[in-house]
């Protein structure tokens, strides 16, 4: 497996091949990981959080192709990590993530989004190995025809792993049919003291936004275009660097000009 040991700081990578890669955060990082591939793609990360360190790693995938994501985060004493995946591809795309709290007051933050127009297959799951763990999910997703999207998101506190918590959060706008979308929200708790939630919604727009929108001379395709962006920008804030954060809502808006041309 190749390794990547992040410098201290903001850095961008980009991947265009099936890879098997081990991200080493030692220092306070953040870092950028575009998929740019023209074929399908199989890839594996492991990203190890030192302890007290703070990481953010943000995937971006624009592939042409189909792309299979597998991650495994292991999580140290006091470490926090922020992880993105941002969803931009042109063909299916497999996102599989275990995120492990192994360490008294480690903590993560993972948030996925995506407007795409082909089958997604989301599985992801954050375990509370240790005590006084913190760790949240959020993902968004704006639907625009009928493929089929499926999202598990599972949050696991294991014995012992007392005074933890376990967050997690989907929202979904589908200007499909809503049983296009498929949200799994799962909690397992094996310990009393502990704090655990799930929130799940799936929905259209309102009817009569919609048309008010549209009576002002917006088209279907840019009354969609502005509620993606404004559905999809958040997921930049996984960076605290402003130039980072510009960069994602740039990518976010070009995606919205792409889509409606």
């Amino acid at each position: 497996m190749k390794e990547l040991v992040l410098p201290a700081g903001v850095s961008r990578y980009s991947v265009s091949k099936n890879e098997k890669i081990r991200i080493l955060a030692k220092e306070n990082a953040e870092t950028l990981i575009e998929y740019t591939a023209e074929e399908e793609m199989d890839l594996t990360w492991e990203i190890r959080v030192f302890p007290g360190v703070r990481a953010s790693v943000f995937f971006l995938n624009r592939s042409e192709k189909k792309t299979v994501s597998s991650m495994e985060a292991h999580i140290a004493k006091d470490a926090e990590l922020s992880l993105g995946y941002l969803e931009w591809g042109k063909e299916d795309a497999d996102f599989h993530a275990r995120v492990h709290l192994e360490e008294d007051g480690g903590s993560s933050l993972m948030r996925t989004a995506a407007m795409a127009h082909s089958k997604l297959n989301y599985d992801i799951e954050t375990i509370h190995h240790a005590p006084h763990t913190r760790g949240i999910m959020k993902n968004y997703g704006l639907v625009t025809d009928d493929t089929p999207w499926t999202i598990v998101c599972a949050g696991r506190i294991e014995k012992h792993a007392r005074q933890s918590e376990s967050r997690q959060e989907t929202r979904i706008l589908t200007f499909a049919k809503p049983e296009t979308v498929k949200v799994l929200p799962i909690l397992y708790i094996d310990e009393n003291d502990v704090q655990a939630s799930h929130a799940n919604s799936i929905g259209q727009p309102d009817a009569e936004a919609l048309y008010y929108m549209e009576s002002r001379g917006l088209s279907r395709k840019e009354v969609i275009g502005l509620l993606a962006a404004g559905y999809i920008a958040p997921i930049a804030e996984v960076f605290e660097d402003p130039a980072m954060r510009a960069y994602i809502r740039k990518m976010t808006e070009k995606k919205v000009r792409e889509w409606k041309s």
